[in-house]
Order: C-alpha cells, then sequence, then structure tokens
C-alpha cells in the first residue's frame, strides 16, 4: 500500500514520493530496484512502514525519510542518497547492504534495532558520530565513516572488509568488542576499553584500557601506529608453540610500544613450553617504554619470564623450569645464571648451586 502522493513510469522511470506513507505487509521481499525504477523519498517527511518480510531498496534518493518497523531493509544496487535528516530506525529485521553506493548526510540517523551487515559496496556515514548499538557484520566492501565511531557491541571485520575513519576516534566501549576476522581498519586514534581480538590490522594508534588478544587460536593483530596500554590494560596471549602468529600469539607494531597494565598468558592445546623455548610476544619498528605491571600465567607455564627489548617484548622459559636432556661430555664454560644452547645440547649455570643429577637418559638441574 502506498498512502501518498505520487506518480510512476515504466521503464527507466521514477516512483516519486512526498509528505506521505509507504507500507509493506507481510512476508516476502518487496523490490525498488533501479532495473524497474528509481525512488526519490521527497521533501517529507515520508515514513516507510515495514511490517515484515524485506524491503529491497535500489537506487534513488530520500530527504528526510524514516525507515521505521519490524522488517528487513537490503541497500541492493545502484547509488543512493540519505539526504536531511532521514533516519534508519527499524525495530526488527537486519539492514542489509549488498552493493549498493549508500551516502549518509550529516544529518541522517542510523540506529537500527537488528543487525547491520555488509557484505558488498560503499557504505559512507558522514554524521560526526556514527554509534553501533547492534551486531554489525562487514564480510565485504568498504564502510567509510567521516566522524567519530562507539561500537557497544559486536564489530566483526571479515577478511577483504575495511572500516575506515581516517583521522578520526573509534572507541570500542567496555560492553563492545571489534573482532578483526581478517579484516582491516584505518582511524586516527582506536580506543579500547572493551575487547580487541583476532587476526588483522588496524592502520593507526591504539590505546588500550580493555583487552587486546591478538589471533583466533593464535594469530596475529598488525598496529601501523603505536601501542599504549593503560594501567587497566590487558594484552592477552595464547601460547601453544614456539612460532610467531602460528604456535602463539603476537602483537606486531610498526611504532612505539608504551607498556603497563597485565600480560595474560593463556595455554592452547596441551602445549607446555621446553626449557629455552622463546616466544617473541611484541616486536616494534620503534621503541619499548614502561613494563606490564603484572604478568599472570597457568600453573604449567611456571618458569617463564619477561625480557624487555629495545623492540620487542620476549617471554622465554627461565633456568632450572625444565628436563635438560642431550647429556655431553663436553660441557662449556657459562656465565653463572645464563641458560645457553650449544648443538642442541642444553646446560645451566647456577652461581649458587652446582649439582647436576643424572637419572637415565635425563640430566635434572636442582
Amino acid at each position: 500500500m502506498i498512502a501518498a502522493r505520487w506518480t510512476t513510469e515504466t521503464g527507466s522511470g521514477a516512483l516519486l514520493v512526498q509528505n506521505g506513507t509507504v507500507v509493506k505487509n507481510g512476508a516476502g521481499v518487496v523490490g525498488i530496484l533501479p532495473a524497474l525504477f528509481t525512488t526519490t523519498f521527497a521533501t517529507g517527511p515520508t515514513i516507510v512502514q515495514i511490517n515484515g518480510g524485506t524491503l529491497q531498496v535500489g537506487g534513488g534518493t530520500d530527504t528526510n525519510t524514516i525507515y521505521q518497523g519490524v522488517g528487513g531493509l537490503t541497500f541492493a544496487s545502484g547509488t543512493r542518497a540519505l539526504n536531511g535528516s532521514t533516519q534508519i530506525v527499524t525495530t526488527g529485521g537486519p539492514v542489509n547492504f549488498t552493493g549498493a553506493t549508500v551516502t549518509f548526510a550529516s544529518g541522517a540517523t542510523y540506529n537500527p534495532a537488528g543487525t547491520t551487515n555488509v557484505s558488498a559496496g560503499t557504505v559512507n556515514f558522514n554524521m560526526p558520530l556514527l554509534t553501533l548499538n547492534t551486531p554489525t557484520n562487514i564480510s565485504g566492501g568498504v564502510v567509510n565513516a567521516a566522524g567519530s565511531v562507539v561500537d557497544n557491541n559486536l564489530l566483526t571485520l571479515a577478511s577483504g572488509a575495511q572500516l575506515s575513519a581516517p583521522g578520526q576516534v573509534v572507541s570500542v566501549s567496555a560492553a563492545g568488542t571489534l573482532d578483526l576476522n581478517g579484516g582491516s581498519m584505518t582511524a586516527g586514534n582506536l580506543s579500547i576499553a572493551g575487547l580487541l581480538k583476532g587476526n588483522g590490522t588496524v592502520n593507526g594508534n591504539v590505546s588500550n584500557s580493555g583487552t587486546v588478544a591478538p589471533g583466533a587460536s593464535p594469530g596475529t593483530i598488525n598496529i601501523v601506529g603505536n601501542y599504549t596500554q593503560s594501567p587497566t590494560g590487558v594484552l592477552q596471549l595464547e601460547i601453544g608453540g614456539t612460532s610467531p602468529g602460528a604456535g602463539h600469539d603476537q602483537l606486531v607494531i610498526s611504532g612505539n610500544a608504551s607498556l603497563d597494565g597485565t600480560l595474560l598468558i593463556s595455554q592452547f592445546g596441551s602445549f607446555a613450553p621446553g626449557l629455552l623455548d622463546r616466544f617473541q610476544a611484541i616486536t616494534t619498528g620503534g621503541t619499548v617504554s614502561g613494563a606490564f605491571a603484572s604478568v599472570v600465567v597457568p600453573a604449567v607455564f611456571t618458569g617463564l619470564g619477561v625480557s624487555y627489548q629495545s623492540q620487542g617484548v620476549e617471554v622465554a622459559s627461565a633456568p632450572g623450569s625444565g628436563i635438560i636432556s642431550g647429556i655431553s661430555s663436553s660441557i662449556p664454560a657459562l656465565d653463572p645464571g645464563i641458560v645457553r644452547e650449544d648443538k642442541n645440547i642444553f646446560v645451566q649455570a647456577d652461581e649458587d648451586k652446582d649439582i647436576f643429577k643424572k637419572s637415565g637418559d635425563f640430566l635434572m638441574c636442582n
């Protein structure tokens, strides 16, 4: 039902609605596609009431349009401008961007109650603030934000997907999660009060007062910028092997790292570090300053220590934390307290103890 002043033309034609209401009832999909005609919801306010199913919209213009109702909304193809104070405030179904170029004006509102899915095309949010209160899945295409972005729920960036907010602040609130599921994002600063996880790239500085957990068991987060961790921040790393990004999580930073807060190490699988195992937790292109105020490790990882390097942070098994195998009759001289490897023969020098017990094929360190 269309209750409004409207005109239609066949062929390439157009549909014009002014100061009225467009109602979509029932299940199924109703399409308003560029191949049939473009739509202009002009002057307004025009109410587009979606009471069920999905309304599929193509190219055209909205001026002060209000999309509402419990149904879904899909921007399928073509170019659509959402001008004036156009609002998307649907209360149930998803909002899908499947290939169109959709541009929201600075006075528009985007606050659907359902999930947002971007699979292709380009979505331009030109509002000064974009707040994402429901799950947002970006599996393809590009999402551009001209202003600040606040994530209050789950924002997922799949492989090949991009969220671009150059020079802007993107905030993940305490209730929010940003999952870099192979995707990338650009921001002036990414502020984490909730959770940043996954494998992907952040082009911009990262400030962590929440939790950063690289990898999808395990994996890597790349930061093209600086990383700052506050006293409340947590860096969570899984260790399941010695290979960075494949065996254990890693944070790769092109700039500087300023550290505080907590380093939380978790076991992945049944892996247990051996003597002299090393895990490059952080690498930087710049400098490392500060240190973690606390380091938490599982009981099976007793003996791990943290080494702060000029361009990184390494976690390593401490001397005396395991069994030394491969006994040699020729043991090189060692500096006290230093663990070294010589032709796969592991030895430990202890300045307080010089006691070694031989049992079978193992050399036990007291």
